[in-house]
C-alpha cells in the first residue's frame, strides 16, 4: 500500500472496533515496519488483547530499536501503557537491557522499580551488578524489587543477597531471608561453598 493507504489504516487505529484496529496494525506492519514502530508508543493503552499481542510481536521483531521508545511508557502515569510496555520490553529481551540499565543508573528517573521488574523477567546476566548496586537505595520499593529480581538469577546472586542480611533495615533483612529461602537448593549449594571457605558466619546468618 502507498501513503494514502497507510493514512487510511492509521485512521482505523482510532476505531471503536478492536477487529478493525487489529487489522490496521497488521496492514501497517506489512507495509512499513518502521512506521508502525513509530506508532507503537501511542498504541500501548489499547485495551484489545489481540492488538496487544500484535504490538508485542512487532516489538519482538523490531528489537533494540524500539526499546528507547517504550521506556517513556514504562515509567509513565498510564498503568495500562506501563503493563504493555513491560511486556513489549520483555519480548525485546537482551536488546532492551542497555536502555533499561542506563535509566536505572539515573537517580532522577521515575518508577525505577518498574525497570527492575522488567530486568527480572529478561534475566540477562549483565543486569546482576546494577541490581546489586541499588540494594542500598533509599527508595524501599526499588530496593525490594531488586531483591526479588536478584532471586531470579540463582546462584550468581546468593553472595550479594547474603551481604544484605547485615543491612540495618529490618525490612530489607526480611525480604532477603525470604528470597534466599525460596531459592532452596541453589542457596544450599552456595552455602556449602561459603562454609568451606573462611566465611562460615555468612552461611550461618542465611540459615538463621
Amino acid at each position: 500500500p502507498g501513503s494514502p493507504a497507510l493514512e487510511l489504516f492509521e485512521t482505523l487505529l482510532a476505531s471503536d472496533d478492536p477487529a478493525l484496529r487489529a487489522g490496521a496494525v497488521r496492514a501497517i506492519w506489512s507495509a512499513d515496519q518502521d512506521r508502525l514502530g513509530s506508532l507503537v508508543p501511542g498504541l500501548l493503552s489499547d485495551p484489545s488483547p489481540r492488538v496487544q499481542e500484535l504490538l508485542v510481536d512487532c516489538c519482538r521483531t523490531l528489537g533494540a530499536l524500539i526499546a528507547p521508545d517504550l521506556l517513556g511508557a514504562l515509567t509513565g502515569e498510564d498503568e495500562a501503557a506501563r503493563d504493555l510496555a513491560s511486556r513489549c520490553l520483555v519480548a525485546v529481551g537482551p536488546g532492551a537491557v542497555g536502555v533499561l540499565l542506563d535509566a536505572l543508573s539515573d537517580a532522577a528517573q521515575a518508577r525505577r522499580a518498574e525497570l527492575v521488574r522488567v530486568l527480572e523477567q529478561i534475566r540477562d546476566p549483565e543486569a546482576v551488578k546494577p541490581l546489586v548496586d541499588v540494594l542500598d537505595d533509599a527508595d524501599e520499593e526499588l530496593a525490594g524489587a531488586a531483591v526479588e529480581a536478584l532471586g531470579a538469577f540463582g546462584q550468581t546472586s546468593v553472595g550479594p543477597l547474603l551481604d544484605q542480611l547485615e543491612s540495618p533495615s529490618e525490612l530489607m533483612r526480611a525480604r532477603v531471608s525470604e528470597t534466599l529461602r525460596r531459592l532452596g537448593d541453589v542457596v544450599r549449594s552456595a552455602l556449602v561453598e561459603i562454609a568451606a571457605t573462611a566465611e562460615p558466619s555468612r552461611a550461618a546468618a542465611a540459615l538463621g
